[in-house]
C-alpha cells in the first residue's frame, strides 16, 4: 500500500561545493603561542538559506539553454572560549567577550534541478538540513582544521556530522 502523503524524491544533482565567505579572528588579549589560557571548543551552525534560479546561456551555435538550479548556503562557526578556573563556559550572554579565537565559513552547495518545477520550499528546507549538511560538512571540517593550523591554535578534531533526528518534545 502506497503512502499517499509521501512525495517523490527531489531531482537535485550536486554541481559544486565552494567557500562563499570566511572569517578568522584571534582576540587581542589572546596569544596562541603562550600556554596557560584554559579554552573550550564551541561549535555552532545556523539554519542555511536557499535560493532557486533559472539561468539562460547561449552556446557556440547561438542556441539558448536554460539551467534550473538551487543554491544552498550553510553557515558554520568554531570558537575557542576562555573558561573559568573550573573549566566552565561563561553564560551565553557573556560568551562573545570570552572568545579567544574564532573561525567561521559560509559554504555553498549548488544543485541543478532535473524537474520542470522547483521543489516546494518545505522540501528544500528539509533537503538543506539533511543532504546539504551531509555534502558540505567535510568541506567545513577541512577548512576549519587548516585554519586552526595556520592560526597556531590547539587542534580540536571537528566531529563527524550527526544527522540523527532530535526527538520531538511533548507539549
Amino acid at each position: 500500500m502506497a503512502d499517499e502523503n509521501r512525495r517523490p524524491p527531489m531531482s537535485l544533482a550536486l554541481q559544486a561545493i565552494y567557500l562563499r565567505e570566511s572569517h578568522c579572528r584571534i582576540a587581542e588579549w589572546f596569544n596562541p603561542t603562550i600556554p596557560g589560557t584554559e579554552l573550550a571548543p564551541v561549535f555552532r551552525s545556523a539554519e542555511g538559506r536557499v535560493a532557486c534560479n533559472t539561468t539562460t546561456f547561449h552556446d557556440d551555435d547561438d542556441a539558448d539553454h536554460q539551467v534550473k538550479w538551487c543554491g544552498f548556503v550553510s553557515h558554520f562557526q568554531f570558537a575557542y572560549v576562555r573558561t573559568d578556573e573550573e573549566g566552565n563556559l561563561p553564560p551565553e550572554d557573556e560568551l562573545e567577550q570570552h572568545i579567544a579565537a574564532e573561525i567561521s565559513a559560509d559554504i555553498a552547495a549548488d544543485y541543478t534541478v532535473g524537474a520542470p518545477d522547483f521543489p516546494p520550499l518545505e522540501d528544500l528546507k528539509r533537503w538543506g538540513a539533511q543532504n546539504v549538511m551531509l555534502h558540505s560538512w567535510p568541506y567545513w571540517r577541512e577548512f576549519c582544521q587548516n585554519a586552526m593550523l595556520r592560526m597556531n591554535l590547539p587542534i580540536t578534531m571537528i566531529p563527524l556530522i550527526d544527522l540523527t533526528p532530535k526527538p520531538e518534545t511533548e507539549e
